[in-house]
């Protein structure tokens, strides 16, 4: 199926190291907290439109100077052409301006307008007080008949 990508930018996020997998342990808990938001994306274009949101969770370093920075639940709401439950979630870090690194769901995120367990997660050797962290979600909404339409949405940590 082809791709179509529109990027919407909504604000900034981090770098990785250690890359969580869906289904694997939890993000680590030990480390202070260091912040939460929802982000949220939107794409319109033609009869498909849907909006992706997802709870980007992110921790003090500890005193090793590592980070987590996960992303908890998502909610996918789509409407207008027929859409499938095979859409996509991908989180990318930078660090200080560096490339940015990602990680990806699995191709079957719901998209019926509830929320939902995620579960991917980063570590890395970073600290959201001494260095510049980003952190970008990536929606890649399932359209069942056509091209896949997708957005982002960064977030400084």
């Amino acid at each position: 199926m082809q791709h179509v990508r529109r990027v919407v930018t909504l604000a900034a996020a981090a770098a990785m190291v250690t890359p969580g997998l869906m289904g694997a342990a939890p993000a680590p808990a030990s480390y202070p907290r260091g912040g939460d938001v929802v982000v949220t994306c939107t794409y319109t274009g033609g009869l498909f439109h849907a909006t992706g949101e997802v709870h980007l969770v992110w921790n003090g370093s500890d005193a090793s100077g590592r980070t987590t920075v996960s992303l908890e639940e998502y909610r996918i709401t789509a409407g207008g052409a027929p859409y499938g439950d095979k859409a996509n979630i991908d989180l990318g870090l930078s660090q200080n301006g560096g490339a940015t690194r990602w990680i990806h769901s699995p191709d079957s995120m719901k998209q019926d307008g509830q929320w939902h367990s995620l579960g991917i997660w980063q570590d890395l050797s970073a600290s959201p007080s001494i260095d510049d962290l980003m952190a970008t979600v990536e929606f890649t909404f399932d359209e069942s008949v056509g091209y896949d339409h997708s957005c982002s949405v960064s977030h400084r940590l």
